[in-house]
């Protein structure tokens, strides 16, 4: 015999008997395998985008592909005989240990999943392994192993992460530009329009009837532009998740009755019939205000998009969601739905895929009759998914179209009252200043009480309640508002929104005169504005009912300095109040 055949394809005698599947007993004819072993060891040796690999049922290695060689950078040498955890990291991997994955290999017939695993010179890297029983005539024989390296998966999905961090905070730079724009803008044209009311009102002379005519022109301008303004901000809030809405249950007649109340006169004017189906027992759980402003829209744009002679119908009921609406699985009856439908020119087909994209409209061209900023179906879908609902559209070109907002019929389960952005409607620093505002009165009476019995403003006790409240009420109504300006407008919203109006400082430097005028000492001052501090905190700590705790840990801390800010201006007045009084 010679050397040649001690060896297979230039491999030891010792490595020639793994080219069996695990387990495999030698017999008469243990040189000659059987064809399903043969095929399953061709497959196994040939196949290099993945390490396959053969244990026997204790986990030891027995057959080593090429595919393993190349991307585990052990040779057969050096694993063969071997058991499976030595490709493992010390301890295991963030998956288990293989002691773990043989187990339920054994147990379940196969185990797939994903950690880092170990190669020769590179070290640990990312795979997604399947780790496979082996059975003949139902007695476990062996294990096979498929690793898939997913290190350049990995880079991919990185590269993906880090590019849609990009864009979330381009798109985030984009909000916070229009938001400042449509600010820097709108004050000028308030002003405009100011001076355009002040010469109407003949405040400087009486006008002529063309001067009054280039007025009246100026003011339906000034209020176009500043309309447009609002639907930037809209857009701006909404894009931002800083748009909050207040959910609870509301007759969907009385949202469309509000809304035509404001549309009629256009309609009339544009000679267009509306007809209205809505009956008293439809309902739906939403905020009314956001409802009313979406369907302001809808309406507005059937006007805008529908020739005089024309129709707007408006239907309300109860019914399955339409097959587009992206809407949470619930009940048949479970969807309130208020349509709008006009007769008007339609929308084309190749359109219909972007009619609730922003700045898009039906007439694009530049001289186009119907105007507006584009921004209203985009506001209005996007309304209507912060409600937990949607806005879909049917429509043929020449046909009309017909506006479908789709809302909880009752209130929701919990778990499906959070909107896209996670955050819970109404559960908002809006929500905590309209709390406030609403407790002003209750929390002044506890404040004006204890005033009476504390030990540190004895001169409150012979004084009156109006003496003894002094504008506290219109203070805190007024911080209230300042937590409304700060979540609208965010990061946009103007400095004294941060460090107070106007208003509070001026009733602040009363509250410090009028103080001193009473009797009161500097003692009793400091103690006059921790009572009123920690009524409101009283008030604000449990109201867990109409605001998250996010928003309360937010609010307190803004209401907490602009009190300290208002106690100190106080003070400042009290020392220079002398005996004078306000």
């Amino acid at each position: 015999m010679n050397d040649r055949s001690s060896t297979t394809d230039g491999h030891p005698e010792e490595a020639r008997s793994t080219s069996r599947l695990p387990g495999t007993a030698a017999s008469n004819d243990a040189d000659i395998p059987n064809p399903t072993e043969l095929q399953y060891h061709l497959f196994v040796e040939r196949v290099r985008d993945y390490a396959i690999f053969l244990m026997d049922p204790n986990g030891i290695i027995s057959h080593w592909g090429e595919g393993a060689t190349r991307m585990k950078e052990f040779t057969p040498e050096e694993v063969v005989g071997k058991h499976l955890g030595m490709l493992y990291p010390p301890g295991g991997a963030e998956d288990g240990k293989p002691e773990d994955h043989i187990r339920i290999a054994k147990e379940t017939g196969e185990y797939v999943g994903e950690g880092m695993r170990l190669a020769g010179r590179r070290g640990l890297f990312p795979a997604r392994v399947t780790l496979t029983a082996l059975r003949r005539d139902g007695r476990l024989i062996g294990f096979s192993k498929v690793t898939q390296d997913m290190t350049e998966q990995r880079r991919v999905e990185a590269r993906l992460q880090e590019a849609l961090r990009a864009a979330e905070s381009a798109n985030a730079e984009k909000s916070r530009f229009l938001a400042t724009m449509s600010h820097e803008i709108r004050t000028p044209i308030n002003a405009v329009l100011g001076y355009a009311d002040l010469l109407h009102l003949g405040i400087s002379g009486t006008l002529n009837e063309a001067q009054r005519g280039y007025v009246e022109r100026i003011r339906a301008s000034g209020s176009h532009l500043l309309t447009l303004i609002e639907d930037v901000l809209d857009f701006a809030r909404v894009e931002a998740g800083r748009m909050d809405v207040h959910a609870e249950q509301h007759p969907a007649a009385d949202a469309v009755e509000a809304a035509l109340g404001l549309i009629r006169p256009q309609a009339a004017a544009a000679g267009l019939e509306v007809e209205v189906a809505c009956g008293a027992d439809v309902t739906y759980w939403a905020d009314e205000r956001r409802v009313r402003q979406v369907l302001v829209n809808l309406l507005g744009n059937a006007i805008k998009f529908t020739p005089a002679g024309g129709r707007i119908r408006v239907t309300c009921g109860r019914a399955r969601p339409a097959p587009d609406a992206v809407l949470p699985e619930r009940g048949e009856d479970a969807w309130t739905f208020i349509r709008v439908e006009d007769s008007g020119i339609g929308i084309a087909a190749e359109q219909m895929g972007t009619v609730f994209e922003p700045f898009v409209q039906v007439d694009s061209a530049l001289t186009r009759v119907h105007q507006g900023s584009g921004l209203g179906l985009a506001i209005s879908r996007r309304l209507a998914r912060l409600m937990g609902g949607d806005l879909t559209v049917r429509s043929r070109e020449g046909q009309g179209s017909a506006f479908s907002l789709w809302l909880h019929a009752d209130a929701p389960a919990p778990d499906v009252r959070a909107d896209e952005t996670g955050r819970v409607p109404g559960a908002s620093l809006t929500r905590v200043g309209h709390h406030l505002s609403v407790n002003a009165p209750p929390i002044v009476r506890a404040y004006t009480e204890r005033l009476r019995v504390d030990p540190v403003t004895p001169a409150a006790r012979t004084r009156t309640r109006s003496e003894l409240e002094d504008h506290m009420g219109t203070l805190l109504t007024d911080l209230a508002q300042t937590l409304v300006l700060v979540e609208e407008d965010g990061p946009d919203a103007p400095e004294t929104a941060h460090d107070g109006s106007d208003v509070q400082r001026l009733l602040a430097e009363r509250h410090g005169r009028q103080r001193r005028r009473l009797g009161w000492s500097e003692e009793g001052l400091r103690r006059d504005y921790e009572i009123i501090r920690e009524e409101v905190e009283t008030v604000l700590l449990a109201a867990h009912e109409v605001a998250t705790e996010d928003a309360l840990r937010e609010a307190l801390p803004i209401i907490q300095r602009l009190l300290g800010r208002a106690a100190n201006i106080s003070l400042e007045a009290y020392r220079t109040a002398g005996g004078d009084g306000p």
